[in-house]
């Protein structure tokens, strides 16, 4: 399965990947610093709480697919939720096995309120948050990812490499997966709702630049 031209050929050849569509640019902040304004980070700390209801339930609906897929995660696995949003993943993952015997899942996003939610979300459900839980969650950028190298059976990232350096992104999963690992990463092929977005602004605005997600080079999306 082809993924860009231009990644690294031992990454393709040595890991198994599931990519759905294209990568998209979007500008991020640094995971050490409150996001910045305007910043995908910025929007997705500010959305959390609604997060699955006003996408209309798709991510979970991909993730459960992606769950499905070989090879499936098991209680010896150890798995990377990568750009966790609201940790549905990990949720997912967990509440397949019993209460007393689970994989041990690790998760990661730029959005400090994400992060916070899925801890908060584990918290209630006994799977107690932190190094010696079932769940350990970082506010950590997909491109920076600080985990050793060669650490993880599994690594998802479902709707979630949305970034201006998805090369960069790609070589932190590969880096972190353990040899023979797997990498499972899904995107979006078109943005869809820009379309209509972008008529009504043109309607109301036609002078105005067209929404979308614009990178450093000054491309819009």
């Amino acid at each position: 399965m082809a993924i860009r031209q231009h990644f690294d050929t031992e990454l393709l050849e040595n890991t198994h990947w599931w990519i759905g569509g294209a990568c998209f640019p979007a500008t991020v902040s640094s995971s050490s610093d409150p996001p910045a304004a305007g910043t995908a980070a910025e929007h997705f700390d500010k959305v959390s709480a609604s997060y699955e209801r006003v996408t209309g339930g798709c991510t979970r609906e991909v993730a459960q697919f992606l769950l499905t897929l070989q090879p499936t995660v098991d209680t010896s696995s150890v798995v990377l939720d990568n750009a966790c949003g609201t940790g549905i993943i990990t949720e997912e993952i967990l509440e397949r096995f019993p209460t007393s015997s689970k994989p041990k899942v690790y998760a990661a996003d730029f959005a400090p309120s994400m992060v916070s939610s899925l801890s908060t979300n584990a918290a209630s459900k006994g799977w107690v948050n932190g190094e010696d839980g079932l769940v350990e969650a970082s506010v950590m950028e997909a491109e920076e990812l600080t985990f050793p190298d060669n650490m993880f059976t599994h690594s998802y990232t479902n709707l979630g490499i949305l970034s201006e350096n998805p090369e960069k992104g790609a070589s932190h999963i590969y880096r972190t997966l353990q040899p023979g690992g797997t990498a499972f990463v899904t995107t979006w092929s078109k943005l869809g709702y820009l379309s209509p977005v972008r008529m009504a602004q043109k309607s109301v605005r036609p002078d105005s630049t067209p929404l979308g997600i614009t990178d450093k080079r000054g491309m819009v999306y």
